[in-house]
């Protein structure tokens, strides 16, 4: 069971195409870093979502990582299912 505590985005935010619209191109704007908090058995645990590896985004991820921590987290979660890469160095 997980139950969402608390959702933070950064500011800061990828924009890609809409791959649906056809007529009017748009672009859609993805938080680069995302944290929550959610509870499992007990035990809190810290969500860090990276979708790119984009410049500054390792200080992004330390932050999320932090705020997390500071918020209770046990153990933290990477999660990069929606990451479509990005640079080499922001990766090591």
């Amino acid at each position: 069971m997980q139950i969402g505590i608390e959702r933070q985005t950064t500011p800061r935010s990828q924009t890609r195409r809409d791959p649906h619209s056809q007529d009017h191109p748009r672009t859609i704007s993805e938080p680069v870093v995302a944290s929550t908090i959610k509870t499992s058995h007990g035990v809190k645990l810290g969500v860090v979502g990276l979708a790119t590896f984009s410049p500054g985004a390792h200080g992004e991820v330390r932050e999320a990582v932090e705020h997390v921590l500071r918020q209770g987290a046990r153990g933290i979660v990477f999660d990069l299912r929606s990451n479509g890469g990005g640079l080499v160095e922001e990766a090591q």
